[in-house]
């Protein structure tokens, strides 16, 4: 733990590997063993390839180069991936631009890739955002609809059509029923997979009109919701009051956030990734979120905010990895992925 004395330094990122194409999404599947830590990627092409990570430096050292090794790729088709889910260490499902999801299975050696199945949550447009709990996947997209689907059959169990007047653009399981989605609109919405509408809808009043580009919810606090916007700011929603919801609002990045994570080792902590070619980590705590934070700033050189900076291109995705604490995996415009600890 670095003092409260000391700022800490940007890291100065070495790549662990480059794609020919832009990487939209990069996520960790669970299950690592043997010193392997697999991970996919998806990029503009269509491509979902998977790696894994190993360490050749200390890995207690910050800004520690691991080496990614490929193993196998799929071209799901000629449309641009836009989000990944994992399932479980041998499945993962994709989502892309045409509006389809694909179910890809993942060899035990990590040796291949296997497109299982595919199917169109959607009435139209891009998938935006899906996540998977148990084998329910649930999808939106810029069809404003919000999409149930049984993995185990591929049938939708439950559609909310026209559950924002914009696109969604994030969606999470924030318990057994429900989830919660981020608009274009700067809306947070709350959708039971039970009931046919969305069941409630919050805003920030103070600043209505700043879109939402993605969406975390805490892993134990479920109460706590977190937001990247389209301003570079961080806004963290506290929903045990429904009616009168708290809403604390940070700047980590100077332009967009394009993915939002709680680290699995720390989530007293958030990690984002920017249209600004960086990352942070930065503390905050949860029962007085003023005090961790210098808010309405777009840096802070406290010891609670850690940077990788001269990522070049916009940074769109940022996962971390369960089996180390602090090692982190992303991607961006450039092609490159990423593997370092923060």
């Amino acid at each position: 733990m670095l003092s409260s004395s000391t700022p800490a330094p940007p890291t100065t990122p070495r790549f662990a590997t480059f794609n020919a194409s832009p990487i939209s999404k990069v996520r960790v599947v669970p299950g690592g063993s043997g010193g392997r830590l697999p991970f996919v990627t998806g990029d503009s092409s269509g491509k979902v390839t998977l790696f894994s990570a190993s360490t050749t430096a200390n890995v207690a050292k910050p800004g520690a180069l691991y080496t990614a090794q490929r193993h196998a790729d799929t071209v799901l088709k000629a449309n641009a991936v836009t989000d990944i889910a994992a399932v479980d260490p041998h499945t993962v499902v994709a989502a892309d631009a045409a509006g389809v999801v694909h179910v890809v299975g993942i060899a035990a050696d990590l040796a291949t890739l296997t497109l299982k199945s595919s199917f169109n949550p959607h009435a139209w447009g891009a998938v935006t955002a899906i996540h998977v709990q148990s084998s329910q996947v649930v999808s939106v997209g810029v069809d404003a609809s919000v999409t149930f689907t049984d993995l185990s059959t591929l049938k939708k169990t439950t559609s909310i059509a026209d559950a924002d007047s914009s696109a969604l653009t994030g969606v999470k399981w924030r318990s057994a029923h429900e989830v919660v989605v981020s608009t274009d609109s700067g809306r947070l919405g709350l959708v039971d997979d039970r009931g046919k509408r969305v069941a409630s809808a919050f805003q920030d009043l103070q600043h209505p009109d700043i879109g939402l580009n993605c969406v975390a919810v805490h892993p134990s606090l479920q109460y706590s919701i977190a937001t990247g916007c389209q301003d570079g700011s961080v806004k963290v929603w506290d929903l045990r009051n429904l009616t009168y919801p708290e809403i604390q609002t940070f700047h980590p990045h100077s332009s967009e956030i394009w993915d939002i994570v709680f680290p699995s080792h720390d989530p007293t902590s958030l990690l984002t990734a920017s249209q600004d070619g960086s990352i942070t980590q930065f503390k905050y705590n949860h029962n007085n979120m003023a005090d961790a934070f210098t808010k309405h700033r777009t840096s802070d050189k406290s010891a609670n905010v850690k940077k990788v900076e001269g990522l070049g291109a916009s940074v769109n995705s940022v996962d971390c990895f369960h089996e180390v604490e602090g090692l982190i995996v992303a991607g961006g415009d450039a092609g490159q992925v990423l593997v370092t600890n923060i």
